[in-house]
């Protein structure tokens, strides 16, 4: 039993340390990204073939955005085209194993060449590429609710194995109480009918998929769980609301001078997209099956984690799930593809109305997880 518990333990680590290199990958290119944004002018003007269509300094700042994330799309779609129908419990080949776990002196060429490349390719072409962005960025959205709601349920599984209830209630009731004093605070700065509506929905849905995820009959939630749901959608609501571009009537961080939201929101939202993005894609290809909190032995667990840590490993979708991470991250760049407001960042009626409908599907897909069981009893919901 000890042996095969140090195999397992070795099989994990390895699989968590090439899992880590990939998003080590990603995170410097996303800042890479941002310093093409920042000099974007520089560059492309003394590229050939660059100044057209471009007419403007914010057209340069997105082309280099596109460009940088064009590049990780492309080198994780072709990742996962490899690994099609490799699974990590067994092999797929030794190549192929070879290639996912290592080789960075090959694959991190080969991304600099993409990214070379790219810098010669015409405007036009990353025009195209942005609306597949887009389709790929909401696409990642609902990847980033499912993983969310199910993170969500596996720290308070966690920390109830663990008889952590004291520290369960102390976190619980400090996000609340954050959360509370976020939705006054909004309440109080946006006055405007649609903000005050989109508060309004955030704190009476908290207030109901609280008050059912402690019912006795669902059985199926918990007061951390909605906590760590509420203390999300508040963000959302109040990031939505902060970047919709109207007027200072209705939105006091709102300058008609400025091109840039305050500095310390742009850097507290660039953080946790970043983090965001590749927490997610780091743990989409193994995550378990979502809502699965009864008690096992111990024998059980070890057999389910080496089930989760290998056999649910799914390469082909752990890269393909990067690749729309980095369009998600184009998209936050450039506004969502807004035009008139490309030298902010996330911000403008695309950018509120996508924000705001990841929450409903978030607090939508949550109370789905809570009376899924009542009425579908037939299933099999442990």
């Amino acid at each position: 039993m000890d042996q095969v518990v140090e195999v397992h333990k070795f099989r994990t680590d390895a699989g968590i340390r090439v899992r880590v290199m990939y998003g080590v990958i990603f995170v410097l290119s996303i800042i890479l990204a941002w310093i093409f944004r920042l000099y974007g002018v520089e560059i492309f003007t003394h590229l050939p073939g660059q100044t057209e269509p471009c007419t403007n300094d914010s057209c340069f700042r997105t082309q280099g955005v596109l460009r940088v994330c064009f590049t990780l799309t492309t080198f994780y779609i072709s990742m996962g085209l490899i690994m099609i129908k490799h699974k990590t419990e067994d092999g797929g080949g030794i190549f192929r194993s070879r290639f996912q776990d290592g080789l960075w002196l090959i694959k991190i060429p080969v991304i600099l060449i993409i990214l070379t490349i790219s810098l010669f390719l015409p405007n036009k072409f990353f025009y195209i590429y942005s609306f597949v962005a887009l389709v790929g960025g909401i696409f990642f959205i609902f990847i980033q609710v499912v993983l969310l709601v199910d993170f969500a349920y596996e720290l308070n599984e966690n920390w109830v194995e663990k008889e952590w209830y004291r520290l369960i209630v102390i976190l619980s009731a400090a996000i609340y109480i954050v959360s509370l004093a976020g939705i006054i605070a909004m309440f109080v700065l946006f006055r405007c009918a649609l903000h005050v509506f989109f508060i309004s929905f955030t704190l009476i849905s908290s207030v109901i998929y609280t008050y059912l995820s402690l019912r006795e009959d669902l059985n199926r939630g918990s007061l951390l769980t909605s906590a760590v749901l509420t203390g999300y959608c508040t963000y959302l609501c109040f990031s939505a609301i902060e970047g919709s571009v109207t007027s200072s009537q209705c939105n006091p961080f709102y300058h008609a001078d400025s091109n840039q939201s305050p500095t310390w929101l742009l850097i507290v939202g660039i953080t946790i997209a970043i983090a965001s993005v590749t927490w997610n894609t780091t743990t989409s290809a193994s995550t378990k099956g979502f809502f699965d909190l009864q008690t096992k032995s111990e024998d059980e667990t070890l057999l389910l984690s080496q089930k989760r840590s290998s056999k649910r490993y799914n390469v082909t979708f752990f890269h393909l799930s990067f690749a729309c991470g980095s369009m998600y991250m184009a998209m936050l760049f450039t506004s969502w593809n807004n035009a008139d407001q490309s030298q902010r960042i996330d911000v403008g009626p695309a950018s509120m109305w996508i924000k705001i409908t990841s929450q409903w599907l978030c607090i939508l897909f949550y109370f789905w997880s809570l009376i899924a069981p009542l009425i579908c009893r037939s299933r099999d919901w442990d």
